[in-house]
Formats: structure tokens, C-alpha cells, sequence
């Protein structure tokens, strides 16, 4: 039997990218329990170059990213677009269940 590593790996846990029907009912209990906040702006997004790079015909992307608490305090870095981001929820109009 193969035994585990002594130490962890350098990495950190900086995103997750979660989707449902209800991105707003999946946020409440981060927001709740763990004291996510969101981040502006919501995102509401549509149009021709959603569905090509989804892969889904009139795809529909509505949702926030919500902030860690402790993230930004504890120095980590930020997303591409310049804020301090560890978690979003979405939801997509359409799926490919229909």
C-alpha cells in the first residue's frame, strides 16, 4: 500500500464555478452560513457568443461571484478581472436537458 505525502503540495483554492436553475436560492446558504459576499456586477449574459462557446443554443448565463470570507485577508491574490473572487454561482437559462 502506497503511503501519502508527509507535506502539502504549494497550491491554493482560489475558485469554483457552481450552476443551477436558481443561482440566487444556490447563494443564500453561502451567503448565510459562510458569510460569502457577492461581488458586483451580476452577470446576465446571452447572445450569439455565449451559445458557440457553451455549446448550447440560446444559452442564458445569470449569476455573481461571491467573495470568501477571510479571502482577501489573508493576502491571496484576485480573479483576471481585478477582484478578490473565490466562488460563483450561475445558472443557465437553458440546459442541455432542455
Amino acid at each position: 500500500m502506497s503511503q501519502l505525502p508527509t507535506t502539502a503540495i504549494q497550491a491554493r483554492y482560489v475558485h469554483t464555478n457552481l450552476i443551477a436553475r436558481d443561482w440566487q436560492a444556490l447563494a443564500r446558504p453561502y451567503e448565510m452560513i459562510f458569510g460569502c459576499v457577492r461581488v458586483p456586477p451580476e452577470r446576465d449574459l446571452a447572445g450569439s457568443d455565449m451559445a458557440a462557446g457553451t455549446g448550447i443554443p440560446a444559452a442564458h448565463l445569470r449569476g455573481a461571484h461571491m467573495r470568501l470570507p477571510g479571502y482577501v485577508q489573508m493576502g491571496l491574490g484576485s480573479s483576471a478581472g481585478g477582484e478578490e473572487t473565490a466562488d460563483e454561482s450561475d445558472n443557465f437559462a437553458e440546459t442541455i436537458d432542455g
